[in-house]
């Protein structure tokens, strides 16, 4: 979410300054979408303190990985993904 290519506490936080305060846009918002629903909200949000905090995995895997998204939606692609070779 951040474009820092780790997965922290800053992320969720920048996604909520985005969403509801005024934060810049999120420079890669198809990874944002994390739940995968074509949407970015709230839900995305909390998806991430989640599996942060409780370990919980959400429907798309965090491990790390680079991948392309496996669900077409109306969100833009990420330029920068922070790898090196995209599969």
């Amino acid at each position: 979410v951040n474009g820092d290519t780790e997965l922290d506490i800053t992320d969720p936080l920048r996604l909520l300054t985005f969403l509801f305060g005024s934060g810049e846009p999120v420079s890669c918002q198809d990874a944002a979408d994390i739940d995968d629903n074509s949407l970015l909200d709230i839900t995305d949000a909390f998806v991430i303190l989640r599996f942060l905090f409780l370990g919980f995995q959400p429907a798309t895997p965090l491990d790390g990985q680079c991948s392309r998204d496996r669900t077409p939606d109306s969100l833009p692609a990420c330029e920068n993904t922070g790898c090196e070779t995209e599969e």
